[in-house]
């Protein structure tokens, strides 16, 4: 049972763009990635929240990341527009090879109901993240399924966005980025995102 959830853990989903930056999806937990970055799926507060976001304060050592945060000006109750991304140290994460924490937000659904509004603001919070870790000449970033849990968006949505995001800041951008990686919670997710990655086409054109 153990080995088999061990393999469960490193089943790989990998789709080459460019001739040196790979996108993948993997099944695992995003604080346990061994990347240059990885990718909170932050509120536009900046301070600590349940799911994925907690994980990581708690990793990297809350008071000292939100303390880093807090270093960002609050601007009318925001540090962090939707769809905009900030970046900060990761603390206790460096003991793992983590060196960065990019904070990403996403959209919620329950307040912008529009699904192409939502995918816009989707896709620039992947692509702002994906501009900061390239300024900082990293070389491997790991996102969660941003919005996809307490906000609400719906998964395909969230998964076309998540890549075409990706894959356009490959092929329109020089980047010293070598792997995106995307990081799944469960096995319906990583599915979604399999199929996305390895026929290059939204899950409608598939069916």
């Amino acid at each position: 049972m153990m080995k088999n959830a061990l393999l469960l853990m490193l089943t790989l989903s990998v789709y080459q763009v460019h001739a040196v930056t790979i996108i993948d999806a993997v099944l695992g937990s995003i604080t346990d990635q061994k990347v240059d970055i990885i990718v909170n799926a932050a509120n536009p507060q900046l301070v600590m929240g349940g799911g994925v976001c907690g994980a990581i304060y708690n990793a990297a050592g809350a008071a000292q990341l939100q303390k880093a945060c807090n270093q960002y000006p609050l601007k009318k109750g925001i540090r962090c527009p939707v769809g905009d991304a900030r970046i900060t140290d990761s603390f206790k994460l460096t003991k793992i090879g983590i060196i960065k924490i990019v904070h990403a937000v996403g959209p919620d659904a329950r307040v912008i109901k529009d699904p192409t509004q939502q995918r816009i603001l989707l896709e620039s919070a992947y692509t702002n993240s994906l501009k900061l870790a390239s300024d900082g000449n990293f070389e491997t970033i790991a996102f969660p399924f941003i919005s996809s849990g307490i906000y609400h968006v719906d998964h395909q949505l969230a998964a076309e966005a998540a890549v075409t995001a990706a894959r356009n800041f490959v092929a329109q951008n020089e980047t010293s980025l070598t792997e995106i990686r995307f990081v799944l919670l469960d096995q319906k997710d990583y599915s979604l995102f399999e199929k996305l990655l390895t026929a290059g086409q939204t899950v409608d054109e598939l069916a």
